[in-house]
């Protein structure tokens, strides 16, 4: 049995390895933080599986515009996405946004910056 340390996990050094070759040693997490860190990431998992086919039954088009006419294929291919980036979509859905973002590109950031530049010179 290893020797435990004070902390979040045990360290184990093998008796063959010797005490300078420190980077040798093995960081063995306890049982009961594996399970936590499984039943989160479980818990993540269904929560998003459950999202996923509302969303892409129902929602998919308040999101995105052109998503509203997708067939059956796209939608069973967007569902692992969705399923991993549910938290973001519910933000999205919660706050109503019915576009996706503006891509921000320098491009079009000198575009935006040349905008003001002129508007501010209309203004004097």
């Amino acid at each position: 049995m290893p020797r435990a340390r004070p902390g979040f996990a045990w360290t184990v050094t093998p008796q063959h390895v010797p005490a300078s070759n420190w980077y040798l040693e093995q960081v063995i997490v306890s049982v009961a933080t594996a399970e936590f860190i499984v039943n989160i990431a479980t818990g993540y998992v269904a929560c998003g599986a459950a999202f996923a086919l509302v969303f892409v039954w129902r929602w998919v088009g308040n999101v995105d515009a052109a998503a509203i006419h997708g067939t059956t294929g796209f939608r069973i291919l967007i569902i692992p996405g969705v399923s991993m980036l549910w938290p973001l979509l519910v933000v999205r859905l919660l706050r109503g946004v019915g576009e996706p973002p503006d891509e921000w590109t320098a491009h079009r950031a000198a575009v935006r910056r040349e905008q003001r530049r002129r508007a501010m010179e209309s203004y004097t």
